[in-house]
């Protein structure tokens, strides 16, 4: 699925759901039986603020490419942190967005542990791809120096609301950060002595790309500041690195010393949910 159809569906299903009709719906005072304001004057007051925090699931799209960028390369992971999103709205229903998440390594702290997504498993794959048939691999160690990537965004939001509940669909620009990592390998020759000690080491251990994310948010409102919110937000960003890769052979005491250049356009789908506050 590209990313204009992405974008196409998102703005189709923001605008046929009835529950986006702009009707005035007012609910009861449960202390004082007395009617108020209704939910939509006050999220259609020119000075809203509205803010989230939440967690979330990112799901990959595109796989990494084979080689030793993609093998060792974090751009993503399982789970976000959403520590911060603020919707300022100039106009009644349109405004802007800040929107910060946080993706943490997956792996643990003594880096041992093992997921689909993790390094240790795509980088086994691609060393077992490469010298599986001459050699037997032993993953010996990698240097995990990034810890986590970010994305911080902005861009343009337009917002619907009926009763409690508040519908923001978005479409933001801005960056989001690439980790590289270094990777060991001990191979044993199968039908010789030979023993060799790959190493690979990144051009760069980090890089910002630009990135779009077309998204969709709901609200409802618990209470008049507190409510319960859902997003959903696609994301796509390029990053190009190159890698050294250093080979040496115990039986000849000789260096090999080659390096590759890849690309790659990473896309996935954050599914998430947390809290709302709506500030006046």
């Amino acid at each position: 699925m590209n990313l204009v159809r992405i974008i196409c569906f998102l703005l189709l299903l923001a605008t046929s759901l009835p529950i986006f009709a702009q009707e005035k719906n007012q609910w009861e005072n449960f202390h004082k039986g007395k009617r108020k304001k209704t939910w939509d004057k006050r999220y259609e007051n020119k000075s809203t603020y509205f803010t989230s925090f939440g967690l979330g699931g990112s799901v990959p799209l595109v796989k990494p490419n084979n080689t030793p960028m993609g093998s060792l390369m974090l751009y993503s992971s399982d789970v976000y942190v959403q520590p911060f999103a603020m919707d300022i709205f100039v106009y009644k229903k349109w405004g802007f967005e800040i929107n910060f998440k946080i993706h943490p390594a997956p792996y643990g702290a003594d880096y041992g542990f093992d997921t689909v997504h993790g390094f240790v498993t795509r980088f086994d794959y691609y060393i077992d791809s490469k010298y599986g048939n001459r050699y037997c691999d032993s993953v010996t160690g990698n240097s995990y120096g990034t810890k986590f990537v970010v994305n911080a965004l902005t861009g343009p939001v337009y917002k619907f609301s009926k009763g409690r509940v508040l519908v923001v669909s978005k479409l933001l620009f801005g960056i989001n950060t690439f980790g590289f990592n270094t990777g060991k390998a001990m191979l044993q020759e199968k039908n010789g002595g030979d023993l060799i000690d790959l190493t690979y080491a990144p051009q760069r251990k980090e890089k910002v790309s630009f990135a779009i994310s077309p998204g969709l948010s709901v609200s409802y409102r618990a209470t008049k500041w507190l409510g319960a919110n859902l997003d959903i937000s696609y994301y796509r960003s390029s990053v190009s690195n190159s890698y050294t890769e250093e080979s040496y052979s115990h039986k000849t005491n000789q260096t090999t010393i080659s390096v590759t250049h890849d690309s790659f356009r990473a896309q996935w789908l954050t599914i998430g949910a947390g809290i709302s506050i709506l500030w006046k």
